[in-house]
């Protein structure tokens, strides 16, 4: 089985998503999984994408477009893939809604991993743009997924209330420890 991820920033400077979604699929590749992962290269000589040189990552160029980070490069790369289950992480930029989109239309199944993205704080930040591009297109995004991934039961309730009534996996991001640290038993 071959899956597509796709975030649509992995940079080392902006920790949260990428970081946990470069751990998954670092341990992934590592139990021979069949899975990779579209992100747009990084534009800025002063970062890096994370997971950089990996044979999983799959940068397409940094063509974003206003600030909904509208691309090209990721639509194409998507219209010229064939993967058996996409998964899209986050929300409310386009890489993410074309991904969704993709699958769609192509009838492949799709996870969405929201990231947090549902809490009411988070919506109320630019809260009439998300509603707005929700209207649009995220809600359906989100409600026609095959299934959402939430890290906690707090995420899966609030994906709730946002109305998505499909399967919810509860499954924690994983912690990598640093080579040297040790855990104790107390």
């Amino acid at each position: 089985m071959k899956v597509l991820q796709t975030i649509p920033y992995m940079l080392a400077s902006q920790g949260g998503p990428s970081t946990c979604t470069c751990d998954l699929l670092q341990g992934l590749h590592e139990v021979g999984a069949q899975v990779d992962l579209l992100t747009a290269a990084c534009g800025n000589p002063a970062d890096r994408n994370l997971g950089a040189g990996s044979p999983w990552l799959k940068e397409v160029a940094m063509d974003y477009r206003t600030p909904l980070a509208l691309s090209a490069s990721t639509q194409g790369f998507l219209e010229a893939s064939d993967y058996d289950i996409y998964h899209a992480n986050t929300l409310w930029l386009h890489p993410v809604h074309a991904t969704c989109s993709y699958a769609r239309k192509v009838g492949k199944p799709y996870v969405l991993s929201t990231h947090g993205m549902l809490y009411p704080t988070a919506l109320a930040v630019s809260g009439w743009k998300k509603k707005l591009m929700g209207a649009l297109w995220y809600r359906e995004d989100v409600m026609k997924a095959t299934c959402l991934h939430a890290t906690c039961m707090a995420e899966m309730e609030h994906n709730r209330k946002y109305g998505y009534k499909g399967p919810i996996a509860v499954i924690p991001n994983a912690v990598v420890f640093p080579e040297g640290v040790e855990l104790k038993d107390e």
